[in-house]
């Protein structure tokens, strides 16, 4: 995780992040995130996300994120939630 210099993806990935160890301080307490700007070929397509429990780590990829589940774009609003979305997502998948 970098403190600085983040792009605006990696930016939302953080604070969601930050925001769900608020919630649940204890079992996201090890939480780390990765960001890669692709996935690799899944079962069901491209993936948006994996999870790796034994290192409490998520790795979020970036451009299936932008550009395969988002048609349409309104505002920078719609842009967040639609990241924090995939981001709660693989928190979820973490946690079981």
């Amino acid at each position: 995780m970098r403190a600085t210099g983040m792009t605006y993806f990696e930016q939302i990935v953080a604070s969601t992040c930050d925001y769900m160890r608020g919630n649940w301080p204890e079992e996201l307490k090890d939480l780390k995130w990765i960001v890669e700007d692709d996935g690799p070929i899944g079962d069901n397509g491209v993936d948006r996300y994996s999870v790796d429990k034994e290192t409490m780590t998520i790795k979020m990829y970036r451009r299936p994120i932008e550009r395969l589940t988002h048609n349409h774009r309104t505002d920078s609003n719609d842009e967040r939630m639609h990241i924090e979305h995939f981001v709660f997502h693989a928190v979820e998948d973490l946690m079981n």
